[in-house]
């Protein structure tokens, strides 16, 4: 039985709480692509009204990634609800001569083109478009479409000085493949797409890269965690690489990398409640031993939950260790380890909780299959 499984998403997002509450919520390039009839690499020449009385962009394409070929100028609709639709034709000069990945409806329609924002809900108008910098070719990036657009969203991402919260939100939701959008590309794919960002020597985009590679469940990138620990947890984001750990997936291979990052009894803020959370979701008798190691962790927290999942363990390991599946209260279940699992309003502090299961473990690991 493992703890509840917490999405690759809603980790990372939850840092990111602002943007959520403002409903704004970047798309997928792999879902924008799938949706567009036309992905241009073009500059924006200016801004006019369109038939229906609202502003357009007049676009100088100079390459067309998606969609069939056509004039070298198109014209496309802004889309509605912009949140400054009063004076959204103002607002809009100021994308004159911006360069960029543009994504367009409308071809079968017959209606006109429309631009598609990058953005779900509401949007601002520099979200109408990937910004591609002046140094990129047109013809810069080969593959699928899917694979073009995201070396552009990398691309994007490595010429910012310094990315904020949002920028990082736009780049991840590209990479979390549990999305169904995603799911149809290949893991290979994104961990390829984002190996510019984990092989940066910039130590934000190094970072950000072990987050994406975590989240798609690279045993490559928590080794590298590992190796990198003291550099990795000065960074301020290196909240984000805990929230990866945490929700890391289920990969019985990383349980002698997670043992490794747990026998160092960091003082890193969270990580050994993430290694534990990831350990917990894992839930193999090879966790058992692991979780005896986080009970000595400085982390109250960790504590908790390496003796909330030696709690469960006991009570559904059969004769010889192993979790089965099946019903509750193997024959290492006892009223003492059901008064020993982590409950709300025990009164028993995480180190009472950690001494009683470092006893218990002594007194059973050989039976347990384990040895002394």
């Amino acid at each position: 039985m493992s703890l509840l499984r917490v999405s690759f998403c809603a980790a990372v997002l939850a840092a990111c709480s602002t943007a959520w509450a403002g409903k704004w919520v970047p798309v997928p390039v792999e879902a924008l692509g799938q949706s567009a009839d036309l992905v241009l690499l073009a500059t924006a020449a200016n801004v006019l009204p369109n038939s229906a009385g609202g502003p357009a962009i007049q676009l100088t394409v100079e390459s067309w990634i998606s969609g069939q070929p056509g004039s070298a100028t198109l014209i496309a609709a802004i889309p509605p609800n912009s949140p400054n639709a009063s004076n959204s034709s103002l607002i809009l000069t100021s994308l004159v001569g911006k360069r960029g990945i543009w994504f367009v409806t409308g071809v079968a329609s017959g209606t006109g083109y429309q631009l598609l924002s990058m953005i779900s809900g509401a949007y601002g108008h520099s979200d109408l478009f990937l910004p591609v910098g002046a140094s990129v070719g047109a013809q810069q990036f080969a593959g699928t479409l899917n694979q073009q657009l995201l070396a552009y969203l990398v691309n994007w991402y490595q010429g910012l000085a310094q990315p904020t919260s949002n920028d990082d939100l736009r780049l991840l939701a590209s990479f979390q493949n549990w999305r169904p959008i995603v799911q149809g590309v290949d893991q290979q794919v994104l961990l390829t797409a984002a190996a510019p960002l984990s092989g940066s020597v910039v130590v934000s985009q190094h970072l950000i890269g072990l987050v994406i590679s975590l989240g798609l469940g690279s045993d490559a990138a928590l080794s590298t965690v590992a190796a990198e620990l003291g550099t990795l947890s000065s960074n301020p984001r290196f909240p984000m690489i805990n929230d990866a750990i945490a929700a890391y997936t289920d990969d019985t291979p990383a349980i002698p990398i997670l043992a490794s990052l747990a026998s160092l009894h960091s003082t890193v803020p969270g990580l050994d409640n993430s290694i534990a959370t990831a350990l917990a979701r894992i839930s193999t008798k090879a966790v058992a031993p692991v979780m005896v190691t986080i009970l000595d962790s400085q982390d109250p927290q960790a504590q908790l939950r390496a003796a909330a999942f030696l709690g469960i363990y006991a009570l559904f390991a059969d004769a010889q260790g192993n979790l089965s599946g099946g019903s509750p209260a193997g024959p290492f279940a006892t009223s003492q380890t059901r008064q020993y699992t982590p409950s709300a309003n025990s009164g028993l502090t995480p180190a009472a909780y950690a001494n009683y299961w470092k006893s218990w473990w002594a007194a059973n690991q050989a039976a347990l299959g384990f040895g002394n």
